[in-house]
């Protein structure tokens, strides 16, 4: 809820009824869950193709090449690390 809807801490406190900190604990557990999981939740789509694209124009993400331990936080939507 808080991600997707850009609640803040003191909303999730007063609609659950818990303290900052339980919100905040709990929030954090679920975030490193999610990112632990992100390489094979976040997947491009089946029938997309770049085709010979080797960037982009115009303040748009470009495919970068990192790391294998620091792949996780850059990987964009279209599950590819990208760098803007």
């Amino acid at each position: 809820m808080t991600c997707a809807h850009g609640v803040g801490n003191r909303l999730i406190q007063e609609m659950f009824n818990h303290s900052g900190e339980t919100v905040y604990e709990h929030f954090h557990r679920v975030l490193g869950v999610i990112n632990k999981l992100a390489k094979d939740i976040i997947k491009p789509h089946p029938h997309y193709n770049d085709g010979n694209c080797i960037g982009a124009i115009d303040s748009t993400h470009i495919k970068v090449h990192l790391p294998r331990d620091e792949e996780i936080p850059y990987i964009g939507r279209k599950g590819y690390p990208m760098q803007n």
